[in-house]
This record gives C-alpha cells, sequence and structure tokens, in this order.
C-alpha cells in the first residue's frame, strides 16, 4: 500500500489522474516493486468536464456514480481504498452489478 500510496503521490504531483486504478492494473514484481499499468484512460486533472464512463464499477467513488463530470485526482484516491479494503478482506468491497 505504501508503494501504491507513493505512486499515486507521484502521478497527482503532475496532475495526472490515473482513472482506472483496480488491483488488475497493479504488477507486483518477484523482486518486490510495484507498478502501476494501463494508463489508457488516464488524463491530466484540471482539464473541462471529463467523462463519467471511467473505473471499472467495484472501484468506481459515488459522485461518479451520480453523474459528477467535473472531477480530478480525488477519484483516484476513492480507488486506492478499495484496493486496500480488498487486500485486507481478500474479496473485493463493493461488488455491484450495476450502477444502481
Amino acid at each position: 500500500m505504501k508503494d501504491l500510496i507513493e505512486g499515486m503521490a507521484y502521478l497527482h504531483d503532475r496532475k495526472i489522474v490515473h482513472r482506472d486504478l483496480k488491483t488488475s492494473n497493479l504488477l507486483y514484481s518477484n523482486e518486490g516493486i510495484l507498478k502501476i499499468c494501463d494508463f489508457g484512460l488516464a488524463r491530466k486533472a484540471a482539464q473541462s468536464l471529463m467523462t463519467q464512463e471511467v473505473i471499472t464499477m467495484w472501484y468506481r467513488p459515488p459522485e461518479l456514480l451520480l453523474g459528477e463530470y467535473n472531477y480530478s485526482t480525488e477519484l483516484d484516491i476513492w480507488s486506492v481504498g478499495c484496493i486496500m479494503a480488498e487486500l485486507v478482506l481478500k474479496d473485493a468491497m463493493f461488488k455491484g452489478k450495476s450502477e444502481l
């Protein structure tokens, strides 16, 4: 978790929002190195209104589920919290099948 938080701090300091953090986008090597991958949905923060169809639903923050288009790095932090809970519980915390 420390490496993930430091990695996100690095991205957020550079105003980059990943927008698809989930356990399958984290690679952990045999040497103990964590790599954040899949930057296909990443964008610069504080751009104009952005799409809400980002982040796998289990890791999507409530504001996106409620229709927010104006967001920044805070949605990555929600995903980090969901990842931490999943590592502790050994199961995803919010296993929704729909946005409802």
